[in-house]
């Protein structure tokens, strides 16, 4: 197994952007049938079932490898297992590695919130941050997608073949890890977008990984 950089084989997962997240050409999308990427709406129901004054916490796993942070966050309690896999904005940059986790959202709304943070401090309560429409459309967030009911079926396979473990958190079946498959349910490829001036021009879908390095194992 080769490490490139020092970033934790669990940061494998990537970063897409909106039009990624949400791709729905000729029936396709990043979500198998039977999932889908969730709203702002069930976000905040994932977070309603959590509860509690350290909702920050309970969805984190802990440990320096993951929350580059002292003291380091996390008891994962609701067995949503975040780490830390910071984000890609709309000029191309990357930020937060190890000290944020945002989440694409499949819903718009100027006045509520448009991605999901989990915030950084430890036992802060999950929040949301709001960007302007078109900022919202272009930066690069990890996915986490929902179930459309509420059976566990204990895991879940992309058209990639790769496997994730599945939680059941209230009424909600989610994904145990970060979505990191390269193409979408019909086979199309999602393209991979290393160049922050090509990223910054999106107006379709991309995705990239942290600084652009991708771990071979």
């Amino acid at each position: 197994m080769r490490r490139t950089n020092h970033i934790p084989l669990s940061f494998t997962s990537a970063l897409y952007n909106w039009y990624a997240a949400n791709y729905s050409t000729g029936g396709a999308s990043i979500a198998n049938a039977g999932w889908h990427v969730p709203s702002r709406t069930e976000w905040a129901a994932l977070i309603t079932a959590i509860g509690g004054a350290n909702i920050g916490n309970a969805m984190k796993v802990k440990g320096r490898l993951f929350w580059n942070l002292n003291p380091t966050p996390g008891n994962n309690s609701s067995g949503f297992s975040a780490i830390g896999t910071g984000s890609r904005s709309e000029n191309g940059s990357f930020y937060g590695l190890k000290t944020t986790a945002y989440y694409q959202v499949s819903t718009y709304d100027i006045y509520s919130s448009n991605g999901v943070a989990l915030m950084s401090a430890s036992g802060s309560p999950s929040g949301y941050s709001c960007y302007p429409e078109e900022t919202f459309r272009k930066v690069g967030f990890s996915v986490r997608l929902l179930k459309d009911d509420a059976t566990d079926p204990g895991s879940y396979t992309d058209i990639d073949r790769n496997v994730y473990a599945t939680v059941k958190i209230g009424n909600q079946v989610w994904l145990k890890s970060d979505l990191k498959v390269t193409h979408f349910n019909d086979g199309t490829p999602i393209p991979l977008v290393a160049d922050p001036a090509t990223w910054a021009s999106l107006t379709s879908a991309g995705f990239c990984y942290y600084n652009n390095t991708q771990i071979v194992h």
